[in-house]
């Protein structure tokens, strides 16, 4: 039952992805990125970037599925020191479905994964144990 499921469920998905119209396309941005809490108000924001390959499959006039492979690059700095960064490397995956009510307007929906490639948080001042930092 399991494998006539399965197979069920492939031969469907090709079908609508042979009739369906893929378009191909890029995406560059600038972020803004702060903190939010009770010992973050001397932080301000500070730029980052994304960028991103996302596609398109038409599936007919009404519906469409948009994914994305995007990487994105933020970065947070104290305002009035400068002495902590925290930077962070973010590969984001999101799978958008597409609702076209009018030509002019649609509505998207969908989840998103996000995986943190890499993070690094800098700090120039005393020394300070391992707890202060967590608690800062």
């Amino acid at each position: 039952m399991k494998r006539l499921f399965l197979t069920i469920a492939l031969v469907f998905g090709l079908v609508a992805t042979a009739a369906a119209q893929i378009n191909v396309g890029g995406r560059l941005g600038v972020n803004m990125s702060n903190f939010r809490g009770e010992q973050t108000d001397d932080f301000s924001f500070s730029l980052g970037f994304n960028a991103a390959v996302a596609g398109k499959y038409t599936i007919n006039s009404m519906f469409s599925a948009a994914p994305e492979l995007g990487i994105d690059f933020r970065r947070v700095t104290n305002s009035e020191e400068d002495d902590f960064t925290f930077s962070a490397w973010v590969l984001q995956i999101p799978l958008m479905f597409r609702a076209n009510l009018t030509p002019e307007f649609y509505v998207e929906a969908g989840p998103e994964i996000g995986f943190i490639l890499s993070s690094k948080a800098e700090f120039e001042g005393p020394n300070m144990t391992k707890e202060e930092i967590k608690a800062f």
